[in-house]
C-alpha cells in the first residue's frame, strides 16, 4: 500500500459520490453505523449531504484517508456539543473499505481527528469503559478519563 494522506473533505458532489459508495460498502460488510443493508444510494447520499454541510458549519470535521486517488477511510469527529460540555468531541462513522482494513488506515484516521479536535482547543479525551472501542482506545493512548472538572467552585 502506497503512503496514506488525510485530508479535511468538502462538499464537492465527486466527495459525496466516493462518500456515499464508502458508506454502502462499509454497512453491506456488516459495518455498524448506523444503517441497515441494503442501504439505498439516496439514504445515504443524503447523509452525506447533511454531513458535509455540518462541517461547512464548522459543527463537526469530516476526514477522509486516501490511497493515492481512491478514497480508503473517513472519519467524522462532531464538535458542536453543548456548552457546558467544553472538554467533548465525539468520533462518529470511523469507515474503511474491506479491502484496506487492517493496514492502519482507521489509526490514523484517529491520530487525525484526535490532533483536529487538539486544534480546536478540547482538553480532554474519553473513551466509555466497557465499550467495544476500548481497547483500540487504549492502544492508541487513550486512557480512561475521571471526573470532568467544569471549572466551577463547589462542584
Amino acid at each position: 500500500m502506497s503512503s496514506i494522506e488525510i485530508k479535511a473533505l468538502t462538499q464537492a458532489a465527486e466527495m459525496r459520490a466516493l462518500l456515499t459508495d464508502l458508506l454502502i460498502e462499509t454497512v453491506a460488510a456488516g459495518g455498524s453505523v448506523s444503517f441497515m443493508h441494503p442501504l439505498s444510494r439516496e439514504t445515504a447520499g443524503a447523509f452525506w449531504t447533511k454531513s458535509l454541510a455540518a462541517a461547512a458549519r464548522g459543527e463537526r470535521a469530516v476526514l477522509g484517508a486516501w490511497d493515492g486517488e481512491v478514497l480508503v477511510g473517513t472519519v467524522t469527529l462532531l464538535l458542536d456539543c453543548p456548552p457546558n460540555q467544553p472538554h467533548r468531541a465525539e468520533i462518529a462513522k470511523l469507515m474503511t473499505r474491506v479491502e484496506h482494513r487492517g493496514k492502519g488506515v482507521a489509526t490514523r484516521l484517529m491520530r487525525a481527528a484526535a490532533w483536529r479536535r487538539a486544534e480546536r482547543f478540547r482538553h480532554q479525551r474519553q473513551v466509555h469503559e466497557g465499550t467495544r472501542v476500548e481497547p483500540s482506545a487504549r492502544q492508541r493512548g487513550t486512557l480512561r478519563a475521571g471526573p470532568q472538572d467544569d471549572g466551577r467552585q463547589g462542584t
